[in-house]
């Protein structure tokens, strides 16, 4: 993952991704847990193409949740 924001993402990949594609998303704040505190998923659309992966706009995202999960990654670096 590149950026990330309450109203969308940079994707980082090297795949081909069409414009408009409808995308669903799990981010997991903290892979090595089992735990789903702190993973959250959301719905998005590709708004933007780069070299290296597309830019997504969110169109569902918990942003409750979405803060909770980078305060508390924040907090445990």
């Amino acid at each position: 993952m590149g950026d990330l924001g309450s109203s969308g993402m940079l994707f980082l990949t090297k795949d081909h991704v069409p414009l408009n594609t409808v995308v669903a998303i799990t981010i997991n704040f903290d892979p090595s847990s089992k735990s789903s505190d702190l993973s959250l998923s959301a719905s998005g659309k590709t708004v933007r193409i780069t070299e290296g992966g597309v830019g997504i706009k969110f169109t569902s995202i918990d942003l409750n949740k979405l803060q909770k999960c980078i305060i508390s990654k924040l907090n445990h670096k």
